[in-house]
């Protein structure tokens, strides 16, 4: 699998709770940010930006795309207006008024439009170029902002814009050996290299939705961000950024193990790329998780519990304890009491234990499959072990 992912279809991550869970899996993720556009980041984005694990990037001049789709244009003008050009009342709007202070919370987030404008699908001019840019406004196959030198963005019918993006995600991943992700399911960057062929089936011919699916890449990507799901604790948006790229650093070498198992699941992971429902996809992957994950973290799960406490009982259950010497010797120089040097004694052993459990720990999760997922769920939620060995020691 690649290391980085290219998320699409917007410039903007708006879920930072799914931001931080794709974060777990790919060790950076970039996005595209059309040229002069400056998103709007929330601090914990803005951090990750800074960090240099969410890279901006930028769509080149000369796509593959912007061809295929001219050619399109050119080759089957009457089909396309017939099911794309924009009804007249719409047209009739002329150029879009965009407020640049105030948006609706629809996409792209800094500008108002009319509601009957608010289901078109938004493109930079970047995205587009300047020629089809101009034949697509002439067609009447779309409108523009009226303030194209600060906010150059074009309304289209919804369908051509989520196919548009989708192809210049998949042609900008293929150049840059990424593999793009998303966190809005309708959105599918597919068929890994998309033609004018393509192009034609999937926006002109009876049936072409059935083509709009995910290629297996994607799947085995939505698989491991289902299984993390599973795994991390609620709230992950309001842990700081700093413990979970602390986590994530310590478990680089069972992330790679994970991967390597995701990666072992291409035949079942295939069967779900070829699946057209996307319910039905969604649900193999639920059994895939159910089968293949699940009793292999319950396992490992029971094992660990074995390691972490049956060290710490066996130093709770001894009858009689006899202080560590240099323990004794401390306390005698300070003229503590016994009681004192022996609860000493008691915590040394304590965390001598907790450290030899955590050890053995780190080798049962560095032997399985899933040992990623067990540290992600340890890493990410409270102190259990350190409360666990607490209350032994308040009952004793």
């Amino acid at each position: 699998m690649t290391e980085i992912g290219l998320y699409y279809p917007h410039p903007e991550i708006r879920d930072e709770s799914w931001l931080r869970l794709a974060l777990l899996y790919w060790s950076k993720i970039g996005r595209i940010v059309p040229r002069g556009f400056r998103p709007r980041n929330t601090r914990g984005i803005a951090e990750l930006v800074d960090q240099g694990l969410l890279l901006d990037l930028e769509p080149p001049d000369g796509t593959d795309i912007k061809v295929f789709f001219t050619q399109l244009l050119r080759e089957r003008y009457a089909e396309f207006m017939d099911r794309y050009r924009l009804p007249d009342e719409i047209l009739a709007h002329g150029r879009v008024v965009v407020d640049l202070e105030m948006g609706n919370g629809e996409y792209p987030p800094h500008m108002s439009v009319p509601d009957e404008l608010s289901h078109l699908g938004w493109l930079h001019f970047s995205r587009l170029g300047g020629g089809l840019t101009e034949q697509l406004l002439s067609a009447g196959l779309a409108v523009a902002t009226n303030d194209v030198n600060h906010y150059p963005w074009l309304g289209i019918h919804p369908k051509v814009a989520s196919v548009y993006q989708c192809a210049l995600a998949d042609e900008l991943a293929r150049r840059n050996g990424m593999q793009t992700i998303t966190d809005r399911s309708e959105e599918h960057a597919v068929l890994n290299g998309w033609t004018v062929q393509v192009l034609a089936k999937v926006l002109l011919e009876e049936g072409g939705d059935g083509l709009h699916a995910p290629d297996a890449g994607s799947v085995t990507e939505a698989f491991a961000l289902t299984v993390l799901q599973t795994i991390v604790p609620a709230g992950i948006e309001r842990l700081p950024l700093k413990r979970l790229l602390k986590v994530r650093e310590e478990l680089l070498g069972e992330l790679l193990t994970f991967r390597e198992f995701v990666n072992s699941l291409s035949e079942y992971l295939a069967d779900a790329a070829a699946t057209e429902d996307d319910r039905v996809r969604a649900a193999k992957l639920e059994v895939l998780v159910e089968g293949q994950v699940e009793p292999r973290l319950r396992e490992l799960e029971r094992a660990v519990r074995r390691a972490k406490l049956e060290p710490v009982r066996a130093v709770l259950s001894l009858k009689e304890l006899a202080p560590p010497a240099a323990l004794v010797a401390g306390a005698t120089l300070l003229d503590a009491p016994p009681a004192v040097a022996a609860t000493g004694a008691l915590a040394f052993c304590l965390l001598g234990s907790v450290w030899e459990s955590r050890l053995r720990t780190a080798e049962l999760r560095g032997a399985s499959p899933v040992g990623y997922l067990l540290g992600i769920r340890q890493g990410l939620s409270p102190g259990i072990v350190s409360r666990t060995a607490q209350a032994l020691f308040r009952r004793q």
